[in-house]
């Protein structure tokens, strides 16, 4: 029974200190780059904590204040939900200490990809519908916000410059680092819960024989 115990706060303490750390640091999780990765001509990154998005350099995309509020709350209960689970990993000898512990690093990397992956289906063909010339800026436009997707992003010269002709950008969409870090850290979440849950089953057959 000791073993379990060991085994399962030491698996919500490195669950808790991960989320922490990625809370902490607000990096996006998900981008779409276009151009040179160096110099983009257009840079998009999102993560449950912000969104930035970025035309030759300059900001392209000024965050209403509700939704830059709705992002800082998120960050902070994400901040709030890994410390309590570090809190309780440490605090092995109070009784209360599992009630500290909570599924926040599972799913909170889970819904997002969940939605990053339903954004990319639905929101470009919704912005296509409603704005045709952006469509025919760039008919391919859907293909380059999928994750994990690569190739060239071809814009219609004619919209811009009223010259036949189409222009190729090399684009990358992918998960970054942060992500695979913060679904790390759900995943041990994870495994803490299921050793919480064997090791509360051992006690209770120990007590009740």
């Amino acid at each position: 029974m000791k073993a379990f115990k060991a085994a399962y706060r030491a698996v919500y303490l490195a669950s808790g200190l991960l989320l922490l750390a990625v809370a902490l640091l607000g990096s996006a999780w998900w981008e779409l780059v276009v151009g040179d990765p160096a110099k983009p001509a257009l840079y998009v990154g999102l993560s449950p904590f912000g969104f930035e998005a970025e035309l030759l350099g300059s900001r392209a995309v000024e965050i209403p204040p509700v939704l830059s509020a709705l992002f800082l709350a998120s960050r902070a209960l994400a901040a709030l939900g890994a410390s309590t689970i570090v809190a309780g990993a440490l605090l092995a000898g109070k009784p209360w200490s599992r009630k500290l512990f909570n599924l926040r690093p599972l799913t909170v990397p889970t819904g997002f990809a969940v939605l990053a992956f339903a954004a990319a289906a639905l929101l470009p063909r919704y912005a296509l519908s409603l704005a045709p010339q952006l469509a025919q800026l760039a008919p391919n436009l859907p293909e380059a916000v999928v994750p994990y997707s690569s190739g060239y992003l071809r814009l219609d010269l004619y919209p811009l410059v009223r010259a036949s002709g189409y222009l190729d950008l090399a684009f990358r969409s992918q998960f970054t680092p942060s992500f695979w870090v913060a679904l790390l850290s759900g995943a041990l979440c994870l495994t803490g819960w299921i050793l919480s849950e064997r090791e509360a089953r051992v006690t209770s057959k120990e007590a009740n024989p």
